[in-house]
């Protein structure tokens, strides 16, 4: 979208089929307002002319060159590591190609694959200030209520498939603990089941029968299923307190940026792929110690630190200012500056 607004640049596109064929513009929408789904559907189709730059961002990924004069790979690698099954095998790397990638965590991994560092980008996710922002006093109260929410509530937050390296066990023994002295925190799951067939109310089970936590605890828990639009997705962010990721591995992670334009404190993993964007004016950091297996590398956030964070965020001691957070974020991080990044290393 940042990319069609430019002038000096003709931009067409070829869509890739689906990674998963259970996968639906229907079931998995996007999400965008009727203005930005109309300037996407005007982006014309490729006619098979030679570009003069080719950016691929599919999955698995296609590092073979192509009849382009320069191609750029976007990917990830959440645990530092390439596996052979996030290569198409039919596109081995062959030629000069340059890789986009969101962190410089997620760079090391393309760097141990093979690539020399010169060859490796960092070129960060964005926010988009229009869409992500905070909600009105009245706006919030709307929300709240809608899902049962009152005043007396201090509304955790999390988003995203409910896989190991999110780190939702972690979150959900910490919130185990914090439950015990405040009966008045509920821990809001906004799960990823559309796409990864994964729900939280199993992942919360599994997580207590693990840990043998008290069943009671999923009276506390409530849980967001439906694929919702980015309105939508800014009024989840917007009623919550904070927004919590103790995350394990991740190549951006982009739920807690979003929470934080919507003017959250976020509690994060230290030493991963947020650091590149955590600051002082919303970012409380999780302690986490750097693990591996020799293939593959994450972090191991400290059950106590998560703890201790989540009470500081009840009891409001972060020192986490959002009036200040949200100018920042739109300053340094929204989608516009990330186009301008991309077209440095593109050389437009």
């Amino acid at each position: 979208l940042e990319l069609a607004r430019r002038e000096g640049i003709d931009l067409t596109h070829q869509d890739m089929p689906f990674y998963d064929d259970n996968w639906s513009p229907t079931t998995c929408s996007a999400g965008f307002p009727a203005a930005a789904a109309c300037a996407l559907a005007a982006i014309s189709s490729s006619t098979g002319e030679r570009p003069d730059i080719l950016y691929r961002i599919t999955f698995p990924y296609r590092f073979s060159g192509a009849d382009a004069g320069k191609v750029f790979v976007f990917g990830t690698a959440e645990h530092q590591h390439i596996r052979d099954d996030m290569v198409d095998a039919a596109h081995r790397v062959a030629g000069d190609i340059t890789i986009i990638t969101p962190s410089h965590w997620s760079k090391e991994g393309f760097i141990r694959f093979g690539f020399p560092e010169s060859w490796v980008h960092v070129v960060p996710h964005g926010v988009d200030p229009a869409l992500f922002y905070p909600l009105t006093q009245q706006e919030r109260a709307k929300a709240r209520g809608a899902i049962g929410f009152t005043d007396q509530h201090f509304v955790f937050l999390n988003i995203g498939a409910l896989s190991s390296n999110k780190g939702v066990d972690i979150l959900v023994r910490a919130f185990a603990i914090i439950r015990q002295k405040h009966r008045g925190a509920v821990l809001l799951l906004k799960d990823a089941r559309a796409l990864y067939a994964l729900t939280a109310e199993d992942a919360v089970d599994e997580i207590i029968r693990a840990h043998a936590l008290d069943p009671a605890l999923r009276d506390a828990i409530a849980v967001i299923s439906d694929n919702l639009v980015l309105s939508q997705m800014r009024e989840v962010y917007g009623l919550a307190d904070a927004y919590v990721s103790p995350y394990r591995a991740e190549g951006f992670n982009l739920p807690p940026l979003e929470a934080a334009a919507c003017g959250l404190p976020v509690l994060l993993s230290q030493g991963g792929a947020t650091d590149d964007y955590a600051h002082p004016s919303f970012a409380v950091p999780i302690t986490a110690r750097l693990a591996g297996n020799g293939i593959e590398n994450w972090l191991e956030p400290e059950l106590d630190s998560v703890v201790a964070g989540m009470e500081a965020l009840i009891a409001r001691r972060t020192g986490c200012d959002a009036s200040k957070a949200v100018p920042w974020i739109a300053e340094n991080f929204s989608w516009a500056k990330a186009a301008d990044k991309l077209l440095a290393v593109f050389g437009a």
